[in-house]
């Protein structure tokens, strides 16, 4: 198991929404409608991140575990980045719960 925001560590503590939230996204004509309500399982380096609500450390963190190792054109990471953003922004609006921490047999 991986972290959920960098992609590279173990994760160590759970992060629960305390709301859902919705995103919305278009694939060509086809508008994709996703419920968002599950916990976000994160390493201790992501974990000051997450909890302060740092959003331009979280997007750091987020789309250098997405790119690593791809290679994207610019305008390809600058797409991905936002989509990263927008997510983010609404994560961080609907509010995390304090952090608690995993058993090593939680998945």
């Amino acid at each position: 198991m991986k972290c959920d925001l960098c992609g590279k560590q173990p994760p160590k503590w759970r992060f629960n929404p305390r709301r859902p939230f919705l995103e919305f996204t278009l694939y060509g004509t086809v508008l994709v409608i996703t419920d968002h309500d599950r916990p976000w399982d994160v390493c201790d380096g992501c974990k000051p991140c997450m909890q302060k609500g740092q959003l331009h450390l979280i997007l750091q963190r987020a789309v250098r575990g997405m790119v690593d190792g791809r290679m994207l054109t610019k305008p390809e990471l600058r797409a991905q980045r936002a989509k990263a953003k927008n997510f983010f922004r609404e994560l961080l609006k609907a509010g995390l719960m304090p952090p608690v921490p995993l058993e090593p047999d939680d998945d």
